[in-house]
């Protein structure tokens, strides 16, 4: 259970936003106290129904869900509303790397999501990487490459290191991978210094 205290804006009113991203489907309760009044909530929180179009195993079995920006292979308890959310988070920084670096990639990768680290190492080791104390990685080669990643964080964590590992596809061969729209080199030495 968690315990939150609110406050009301100039009008009156007070909200929150709460990240459920590992949320089981079900009913869910909230307690909203105010003064020396309880009121109780209900509300439903259900999976999004994501149809697999295709399925691979890698160490574990995957479903295939081709968004519209990069196709998502999952595991089985990976939520479908992660699958979706990150197409949009994967779209916003392609469009922001070309924004703000002038840098647009030959390709968006294939994204391999699983429910925690255990299941990542297991993953890595039957794709012949090494996991170590990395969160996520990007396998380069073969038809699994793409960026490997688990979803046992807070959805801001998970686009975080999607984002940290999606940076890093212009390595180990930038001018195979990345086109500097505007000319500028400045831009590829930013995106450099944060490896």
């Amino acid at each position: 259970m968690t315990k939150r205290s609110l406050y009301s804006d100039d009008q009156g009113q007070a909200s929150w936003l709460r990240i459920g991203t590992k949320d089981q489907a079900g009913v869910w309760k909230v307690q909203i106290t105010r003064g020396d009044t309880a009121t109780n909530m209900a509300y439903s929180v259900i999976r999004l129904p994501v149809t697999p179009t295709g399925s691979k195993t890698i160490g574990v079995d995957f479903r295939l869900y081709q968004g519209s920006v990069s196709n998502i292979y999952y595991t089985y308890n990976v939520p479908g509303a992660i699958t979706v959310d990150l197409q949009r988070h994967l779209k916003l920084v392609t469009d922001e790397l070309l924004e703000l670096a002038g840098l647009l990639g030959d390709q968006t990768p294939n994204i391999y999501l699983v429910d925690d680290l255990h299941l990542l190492k297991q993953v890595s080791e039957s794709s012949g990487s090494q996991l170590g104390f990395a969160d996520g990685y990007y396998h380069s080669s073969g038809d699994d490459s793409g960026v490997y990643m688990p979803t046992h964080s807070l959805l801001t964590g998970i686009h975080r290191l999607l984002t940290h590992e999606y940076v890093h596809l212009p390595y180990p061969k930038p001018s195979a991978r990345w086109t500097c729209r505007r000319g500028s080199t400045k831009a590829v030495q930013l995106i450099s210094s944060t490896y």
